[in-house]
């Protein structure tokens, strides 16, 4: 069988695959209370790339393997920082540089009942990454 809809113009193949909702327990932040207890955090890593190779041979090493940008996310979250700006960025950072074929991205984290009288939500940062 032919594959018809085969992709060969890579801007028209930027198919995602998306880790959402990750939970963590972090210890993370200014305050030193937060360094101490911790809070709980979630994140959301959307990565884009041409998944045509994959799509075609069902071969994992022709595609990014998902459960190793979760490890990678997983090892660098467990490095207690000040800043969620800053946990983004180096998340964002050491993923793209293992995985040089993502050619955009965005990361979304979480952090759940910060340390702030009368607010029980979450503060949420979403930082964007385009290799162009």
């Amino acid at each position: 069988m032919q594959n018809i809809l085969r992709n060969t113009d890579v801007s028209m193949s930027r198919n995602s695959i998306a880790l959402r909702d990750i939970k963590l327990w972090g210890y993370h932040g200014c305050l030193p209370e937060e360094r101490k207890v911790g809070t709980e955090y979630s994140i959301d890593f959307v990565m884009k790339f041409d998944t045509s190779e994959s799509e075609i041979s069902d071969d994992i090493t022709d595609t990014i393997d998902y459960s190793k940008v979760h490890a990678l996310i997983v090892r660098v979250f467990s490095e207690p920082v000040n800043l969620m700006e800053h946990l983004a960025r180096k998340i964002m950072d050491a993923v793209v540089n293992d995985f040089p074929a993502i050619k955009e991205a965005s990361i979304t984290i979480r952090k759940y009942n910060p340390p702030m009288k009368q607010f029980n939500g979450n503060v949420e940062i979403t930082l964007y990454y385009s290799q162009n």
